[in-house]
């Protein structure tokens, strides 16, 4: 019977199993991951792990040798086999759909099959089709958010040291610096874990830290422009300006992080615009970083390919005559707010 559990209420059973493992929080699929794994060998010492990745090959050779890794063998333990990315391989959708429709009837005896496909699934793809109507389980990972995220994080001290904590401003300032990005967020849990060590972690040590970057400023001000709304982008702009301390300096890096940033949209939409839909897939084509395309597909659909390009052409341009001085970088920022 196929069930859908959170993660606080799963726990490893018996072999003999299929476990589908999927959301767009990569991060926590990763945790989870390991807690699996680790569970899995605690309890079967003996047993074998067995990982294969099809992002890394997909080929149909590579196919064949992990659908034979979930075969009995002659002298049976217990065996965990792992599938990383199931929905990468274009040609070997027809083969894993076969091979779990034959595996879910025949179950062999002490094997587990662990399914993992981080990021957004499209649910009717063939494989994750049937893993979501046949597999034993299935635990989607969410990205947090609200007081969801905020009792991740605590509990994130918590595994540090358990007298370690975060007041809610510094909470609140922690979570607006980082923005999306659950990587970089994870990394900051742990520097500023290491820094305290024991004890209640406050804004002063928050601002100590780290401020919202450059690049989660440009994209929190490009995701405004999408939506058209101008004066939001030019005071986003403007906190980053006062918080550097050559204001004329941070013009120019931030006109140079929105021409990077572009440069990746128009990357992200040309990938969109082939048919790629899910985070993953994109990010295996363009080679970018999965969350930054989780930040970038919230606003693709209000960003065509033209526009993208004729914004990078505008850039180019400004940069060109700010460099002979014919165009004050102040100037060139707001210009590029309102003709993007």
């Amino acid at each position: 019977m196929n069930m859908k559990l959170s993660a606080s209420t799963i726990s490893y059973e018996l072999p003999s199993m299929i476990y589908f493992l999927y959301g767009e929080d990569d991060v926590r699929v990763g945790e989870r991951r390991r807690e699996l794994v680790d569970g899995f060998r605690k309890k079967y010492p003996t047993g074998e792990v067995q990982i294969f990745d099809f992002e890394d090959n997909g080929t149909p050779e590579a196919i064949r040798l992990a659908c034979s890794a979930c075969d009995p063998g002659l002298f049976a333990v217990p065996k965990l086999v792992i599938w990383l990315h199931p929905c990468a391989p274009k040609e070997g959708e027809v083969a894993l759909k076969d091979f779990l429709a034959r595996f879910v009837k025949e179950h062999p005896k002490d094997i587990s099959l662990l399914v993992i496909a981080p990021g957004k699934i499209k649910k009717t793809h063939p494989v994750s089709a049937i893993l979501l109507k046949k597999a034993d389980r299935t635990e989607e990972l969410e990205l947090l958010s609200g007081a969801a995220l905020e009792q991740y994080v605590l509990s994130m001290f918590a595994g540090f040291d358990t007298g370690l904590s975060i007041g809610r401003p510094a909470l609140a300032s922690l979570l607006k610096a980082v923005g999306d990005d659950r990587f970089r967020l994870k990394q900051e849990v742990a520097r500023l874990a290491t820094y305290r060590g024991t004890g209640m972690i406050t804004s002063e040590d928050v601002a100590l830290f780290l401020r919202p970057s450059a690049e989660t400023t440009v994209f929190q001000a490009l995701d405004a422009l999408s939506r058209g709304e101008r004066e939001r982008a030019l005071t986003v702009f403007a906190v980053e300006q006062r918080a550097g301390n050559a204001p004329k300096d941070a013009v120019y890096g931030l006109l140079s992080m929105c021409a990077w940033q572009i440069r990746r949209l128009i990357a992200i939409r040309e990938a969109y615009d082939q048919g790629n839909r899910d985070s993953g897939s994109i990010a295996r084509v363009t080679k970018l970083p999965p969350f930054a395309v989780q930040n970038a597909l919230r606003s693709i659909d209000r960003l065509p390919l033209p526009r993208l390009i004729a914004g990078l052409s505008l850039l180019a341009d400004m940069d060109a005559a700010m460099k002979v001085g014919e165009l004050d970088p102040g100037i060139a920022l707001d210009t590029f707010v309102w003709k993007f």
